[in-house]
């Protein structure tokens, strides 16, 4: 079993296997035989879920932290734009990667965004953030649900063959808001967005993230100090894969098409602007802010097997750990037994 792959490109070669690269094949799930570990942080999940690491990072544009986290049994933060830098990072999209912690508590994923929060000279983004960041293991209280009003934007998650959720996340999903009252919260259901119908199927995100995609990659290429591989632009990226189809083209997944879009845009024009703000339109001021505020809400809840994004880490870190400390449920999750290291950390690190 592949322990530490990742998808290629945060997974923006659409039509491949979540947890497949040239360099190492595919990497798949610790908790079922060939399952999806999804990502495209998925060797950082498994490695973390399995013990190799107390701590890994994963780089989110659109569920590559919450996706792998929720599929590998983990506690994932996707951090709001600009809270950590992406400095080294070879993103997709400027205007939504984020760098976050994934281990095995809320615990130690506090501690971690603790840390790798601030600003940084080589990320302008995390020039935008609050000048004092709060500690985040401080949001760790059982009791943060207390009083609070959490809404569940039925309308954006009706619909299992657009959200593709199991039928038995949803009977989960009613579980975890019997959970939350308990935990003495007001579950507002349905709290909707006034965005709802527009944000699915919504196209905008993808005319955003190709132009970011070929700036940015383009961008880093020529930060590199050293790079032996003759690969410097996007254009040489789809041009190596052509010529090594034997590496880069598993079968049955040869198309390069999302790389090949993205290589024919032409920059940060007006069409790509009026797709960033309708996106912010329909996801942040129509979407989630103005269902927090219609329904005088602390925070949404979704059944999701990964793709959810919101912002306010610190009050959202407090009801996961409040969650986590109630049900424990990742300690009742194991592992297959082939997916279990032989060799631990104990084993190979040496003794004072």
């Amino acid at each position: 079993m592949r322990k530490t792959n990742l998808s290629e490109f945060s997974h923006f070669r659409r039509n491949l296997s979540s947890g497949w690269s040239g360099r190492d094949g595919q990497s798949t799930n610790a908790y079922f035989k060939n399952g999806n570990p999804c990502g495209s942080s998925s060797g950082s999940a498994i490695a973390a879920s399995i013990g190799l690491a107390t701590v890994t990072l994963g780089t989110e544009t659109d569920g590559s932290i919450t996706c792998p986290a929720s599929h590998n049994n983990l506690a994932g933060i996707k951090p709001t734009v600009g809270l950590t830098s992406r400095a080294g990072v070879i993103p997709i999209s400027a205007h939504q990667d984020t760098v976050g912690p994934m281990t095995r508590s809320l615990t130690d994923a506090a501690i971690v965004l603790s840390v790798i929060d601030g600003k940084d000279v080589n990320d302008n983004f995390t020039f935008a953030q609050p000048p004092n960041v709060p500690d985040f293991t401080k949001a760790l209280k059982k009791d943060t649900f207390r009083g609070k009003r959490i809404g569940v934007p039925r309308r954006v998650f009706l619909n299992d063959t657009i959200t593709q959720n199991h039928p038995y996340v949803n009977i989960a999903f009613e579980e975890t808001l019997r959970t939350i009252r308990s935990l003495g919260a007001t579950v507002v259901d349905p709290a909707d967005m006034p965005s709802a119908e527009e944000i699915i199927g919504f196209r905008n995100e993808i005319i955003v993230t190709k132009i970011d995609f070929k700036v940015g990659l383009n961008a880093y290429y020529k930060s590199l100090l050293e790079n032996p591989s003759g690969v410097c632009s996007l254009a040489d990226v789809i041009a190596f894969n052509d010529a090594h189809p034997d590496l880069e083209k598993p079968l049955h997944l040869e198309s390069q098409i999302t790389l090949i879009e993205a290589q024919a845009t032409s920059g940060r024009n007006a069409t790509f602007f009026e797709a960033l703000n309708s996106n912010y339109d329909k996801a942040r001021t129509r979407g989630i802010d103005a269902a927090l505020k219609m329904h005088k809400l602390d925070a949404l809840v979704l059944p999701a097997i990964g793709d959810t994004t919101m912002p306010a880490e610190f009050e959202l870190i407090g009801f996961r750990y409040a969650y986590e400390q109630k049900t424990r449920t990742r300690l009742r999750r194991k592992t297959f037994d082939a997916a279990i290291p032989s060799t631990q950390l104990k084993d190979v690190i040496r003794k004072v």
